[in-house]
């Protein structure tokens, strides 16, 4: 577990990298108004394909060792199609009016979301079937195969052709996913099956795979709300530039939690393939308090970054971000160790415990979002977002401490962590070394 842990947290440090390499080239270049519309973008395409998730996301991934490979990717795929056409009737004939509200895009701008959302649900579904069979490391190249040719693709067209334009981002992503999708299909295929088949046909998967996934895949849009229903708050109260600095500032944010997100891919694989509760329960105590010190020294190394070099680094568009980033700060925190201990709920078959944990995040942040909004601008948007997730997070300490008869003081620092965090390092340099 430990070789897969460095080696996701390694690859996620570059996706991290590169991805900041990204957002510069996209907020520098495009500016604040462009950036805005691709977040808001982003966000919409993301909510959509929730709708695959209950399919494609952690319900496959759970299931991923338990059917075969052809049921799952036909009930998969013709799910996401299903889904990528409703949606291309509902912008064309101006059904929804949520979309008739966003009066920053045109029909035009809308009518790709259809095919953002098959190429990043399709991509998903490879993803999630690596996961489940604890491949790992492939799920990793696969990652940082996708940020990698997004980099290539997007800096060719800004910079090197010279083309601002919000469609430059849509290029991008159709062909980086593209391009990924192609060489996952070809690896996927040569996987042999599971050993431990319990569903046999699509018609006796598709039930169990809609009932846990439609949990799961409520629990994961509640929390993706907990995070960004800043965004609609402040595309509709202020403007599409404050999205866009508030935007950028929560990518800076963001790509502190890599620590936390590589051990919570692990433990979720881990634990959706044992039934040992005391062994999961040991190893989510420790992946926390781990978790916890290393995202605080990443906390701190950001707090204490002048702001003239995100000024200087973004452009002047983003003269005020700084501020809006140390509000952020500690709800990433709490964000990444609370991840571990969302996996440890989901590992183990029980997806409800985690959708009341979100839900109780959105009821929060609903209440409090506008007001504070209102009242501090961007600062108060952050100020919310940070709120949610410590209040979610205490929470979310309180249930596995009933759950698994621990006390709240396991994940106080133990004069252990010194010796363990050495062993780690020390593992991490004879691996480098080796290697």
């Amino acid at each position: 577990m430990l070789k897969k842990i460095i080696h996701t947290t390694g690859a996620k440090t570059i996706e991290s990298a590169l991805n900041f390499i990204i957002v510069w080239v996209s907020s520098y270049y495009l500016g604040s108004e462009i950036y805005g519309k691709i977040a808001l973008l982003t966000l919409i395409v993301f909510f959509v394909s929730q709708l695959n998730g209950l399919v494609t996301g952690n319900s496959l991934l759970y299931y991923a060792s338990r059917a075969r490979k052809r049921n799952l990717f036909t009930i998969a795929f013709v799910w996401i199609i299903a889904v990528a056409s409703i949606t291309f009737l509902v912008i064309y004939f101006g059904l929804s009016p949520i979309i008739l509200k966003i009066k920053s895009f045109t029909i035009h701008e809308l009518l790709s979301i259809p095919i953002l959302i098959i190429l990043t649900s399709s991509v998903s579904v490879f993803q999630n079937y690596l996961l489940g069979r604890e491949l790992i490391l492939k799920a990793n190249y696969f990652s940082l195969s996708l940020v990698i040719s997004r980099l290539i693709i997007i800096s060719t067209i800004v910079i090197g052709f010279q083309f601002i334009s919000f469609w430059a981002f849509v290029i991008t992503f159709i062909c980086s996913y593209s391009i990924v999708f192609i060489v996952q299909t070809i690896i996927v295929s040569k996987i042999k099956e599971s050993d431990n088949i319990e569903f046999r046909s699509s018609r006796a998967l598709f039930k169990p795979l809609i009932l846990y996934g439609s949990v799961m895949q409520g629990s994961s849009v509640l929390q993706i709300l907990n995070q960004r229903i800043s965004y609609f708050f402040i595309s509709s109260f202020l403007s599409v530039s404050s999205l866009g600095v508030f935007g950028l500032a929560m990518q800076i944010s963001e790509s502190i939690k890599l620590v936390g997100m590589s051990i919570s891919d692990v433990l979720l694989t881990k634990f959706s393939n044992t039934n040992d509760k005391d062994k999961n329960v040991h190893l989510t105590i420790n992946s926390f308090r781990f978790t916890l010190y290393i995202t605080l020294l990443s906390v701190l190394f950001v707090a204490f970054i002048p702001s003239e070099i995100f000024t200087k680094i973004f452009g002047n568009d983003y003269v005020n971000i700084k501020p809006i980033i140390l509000t952020l700060l500690p709800g990433v925190l709490a964000y990444s160790v609370l991840l571990v201990i969302i996996q440890y709920f989901n590992g183990s078959g029980r997806p409800k415990v985690v959708f009341l944990l979100s839900l109780s995040g959105i009821i929060i942040i609903s209440a409090i979002q506008i007001p504070l909004m209102k009242q501090f601008g961007l600062l108060g948007a952050g100020i919310a977002n940070s709120c949610v997730f410590i209040v979610s997070l205490i929470i979310g300490l309180i249930l596995f401490t009933n759950d698994s008869k621990q006390k709240l003081k396991v994940f106080l620092p133990q004069k252990n962590d010194w010796v363990v965090c050495c062993s780690i390092v020390k593992s991490i340099k004879h691996k480098t070394n080796r290697n």
